[in-house]
């Protein structure tokens, strides 16, 4: 199997002061809609991941007031500019508004400077009912009101989750 070099390299950061979460992304060649162009659905994609990388972040934290992270209902992008082939994008967003279980949240695609490739804006929904005890990549575990750790090391040497 070969890579495909369509997503060179990929970082997240959350700013958990100010709320904000960036994805810092170098996109390769071949990911071309139109010659030399970015591909408008993996614009979106990347859009998605960051807003759902601050959903979770957020969540964590305990500022949304639900006991589940909330996942994608509505993604609006508005593109601004062609984004050339091989460039190196920062998607920056943050939480708008939080009503019960809905999150609005907004970003912005940019050259890390001056130029704007797109800004999208996506409600996120947390759902209504959960099973009675699940595990997220916080070691947060809905419907006991207990934080364990994510992976604790077994006597044989591999990892596992705990759920104590």
């Amino acid at each position: 199997m070969e890579l495909s070099g369509q997503i060179k390299e990929l970082r997240c950061f959350y700013d958990s002061k100010a709320s904000v979460f960036h994805t810092v992304v170098l996109v390769g060649k071949d990911v071309c809609g139109h010659p030399q162009t970015v591909h408008g659905g993996l614009t979106a994609a990347i859009i998605d991941e960051t807003f759902g990388g601050l959903a979770v972040s957020v969540w964590l934290q305990g500022k949304l007031g639900v006991i589940s992270p909330p996942y994608t209902a509505r993604l609006e992008v508005d593109y601004k500019a062609k984004i050339p082939a091989g460039s190196l994008l920062m998607v920056s967003s943050e939480v708008e508004s939080v009503d019960d279980r809905k999150v609005w949240m907004r970003a912005r695609v940019t050259d890390g400077e001056q130029v704007v490739y797109a800004t999208a804006r996506a409600l996120f929904v947390s759902p209504r009912m959960l099973p009675k005890s699940i595990s997220f990549g916080g070691g947060n575990v809905l419907g006991t009101g207990k934080v364990v750790p994510l992976v604790s090391s077994s006597s044989s040497g591999s990892a596992s989750a705990s759920s104590n």
